[in-house]
């Protein structure tokens, strides 16, 4: 709410775009990790950041951070917080969906 400063159409939009676009992203980061693709990886971790900043969510934020920090160094790390990330944000999908 703070992002749309009180623009019921603007938030609306805003959660519509993300409901349409973060379902395939997730398909697209888990397919990263399989394939080991740590550009693509660091790549998608950066969408999510900035997406789920925008709808103040601080431990999505902070797990694509470490996302980006760690793709390709350490893959036990990367595996699972980029599991992490995707389970949140399926979490997060489902409560958007009920509150629109």
């Amino acid at each position: 709410k703070k992002i749309a400063d009180g623009d019921a159409i603007f938030e609306k939009k805003l959660i519509s775009a993300i409901l349409l676009q973060t379902p395939q992203k997730l398909v697209i980061i888990e397919d990263c990790l399989r394939k080991k693709d740590w550009e693509g990886l660091r790549k998608m971790a950066h969408y999510f950041k900035s997406h789920f900043l925008v709808l103040n969510q601080p431990s999505v934020v902070e797990i694509a951070d470490t996302i980006r920090k760690y793709a390709g160094q350490d893959v036990v790390e990367t595996t699972i917080q980029t599991h992490k990330l995707i389970n949140i944000c399926e979490h997060i999908i489902i409560e958007l969906k009920s509150n629109i």
